[in-house]
């Protein structure tokens, strides 16, 4: 961890020691207050969990203290110390980076305030919930899925920001199955990259320059979300082979969908937004109010087991895209077919 970034962690337990700060020493009213901390908005997915999240706390008379780090650690932990020295009544954190948010746990402990972790998991701490997707079973997915479109062939994996412990673990997965074909001769990884903050732009270059090694002679292309698979659809594009490559993605944004349907992305993996904000805004009014919390499951952070809310993420493929999508009211037919001829 960085000095800069430990000292201010540091900063935070030591506030809370020196004031004795604890849950609810400055609440003025009854109503409970909760704080929504994502690491930014710059993919459709963020924002369209900060909107249902925003309108559940309206329904719900909860008063919701959203931001955004906009990608910047260092302003994740200056807004939960905020947070936690207001006394609000829970903390909901899609962390930045899930190393430098280790101080935010011991924060959140110390104060007596309910932490719950959205789908990046914070690893080897003890705070008590964690909701989003198992993020083991994606990798899988992803990679089942292309083996059985082209199980050979020149392969490339376009990964995350190195921050992120879901991209090791999507990795991971990606490596594992593939490993088999790789020791055969049948599949050939020619390239395996990480792209810092989930740039697109970053994957746009890596591509660019893949294709140039490899002559344009690339089969399959392993991309861990759409805003990646942005980039890397760009760089097909200008060589003329956007819908020869096999790509893929994850998140369910609207221009994966409409590359789909166009025939210029293999497929996505879909989060339910609405399912996941409102898990984590139930959970955290649940855990605020000392009500019972309703999970399916548990998830292994290293420490502990940690009570979980799974919500099922789901593969769509121009097959299934109607049903899943459209006829489920994710995105308007003419948002998903608008580009298509």
């Amino acid at each position: 961890m960085k000095k800069s970034v430990f000292l201010l962690g540091l900063a935070v337990l030591m506030g809370l020691s020196f004031t004795g700060c604890s849950k609810g020493a400055e609440k003025k009213s009854d109503k409970l207050t909760i704080g929504v901390l994502f690491d930014f908005l710059g993919v459709e997915t963020r924002v369209r969990q900060r909107d249902f999240a925003l309108a559940f706390g309206e329904e719900n008379g909860v008063n919701v203290v959203f931001q955004s780090a906009d990608s910047d650690e260092q302003v994740q932990l200056r807004q939960a110390e905020n947070l936690i020295s207001q006394g609000v009544d829970a903390i909901v954190i899609e962390a930045m980076n899930a190393d430098a948010c280790k101080p935010i746990v011991q924060g959140c402990k110390e104060a007596g305030i309910p932490l719950i972790v959205v789908d990046r998991l914070i690893a080897n701490e003890d705070y008590p919930y964690y909701v989003g997707v198992d993020n083991s079973v994606i990798g899988y997915m992803q990679v089942e899925y292309m083996l059985k479109q082209k199980a050979e062939g020149k392969w490339a994996i376009i990964g995350g920001a190195p921050t992120d412990p879901n991209c090791i673990i999507w990795h991971d997965s990606y490596v594992e199955r593939i490993q088999p074909y790789m020791n055969s001769g049948a599949i050939q990884l020619v390239a395996d990259e990480r792209c810092d903050n989930w740039d697109p732009n970053i994957a746009l270059r890596y591509m660019e320059n893949i294709l140039t090694v490899n002559q344009d002679k690339i089969d399959v292309v392993m991309i861990m979300n759409d805003g990646l698979c942005t980039g890397v659809t760009q760089a097909l594009e200008a060589r003329g082979l956007a819908g020869k490559v096999l790509t893929c993605g994850q998140d369910g944004e609207t221009v994966a969908y409409q590359r789909i349907v166009e025939g210029k992305q293999t497929f996505t993996v879909l989060r339910d937004d609405a399912a996941i904000a409102r898990g984590f805004m139930a959970t955290a009014i649940a855990a605020a109010k000392g009500e019972t919390v309703v999970t399916n499951g548990t998830i292994d952070n290293g420490y502990k087991q940690v009570p979980a809310l799974m919500i099922a993420p789901v593969i769509i493929d121009k097959n299934n895209i109607d049903e899943k999508v459209i006829n489920a009211g994710i995105a308007s037919r003419a948002d998903v077919y608008g580009n298509a001829k």
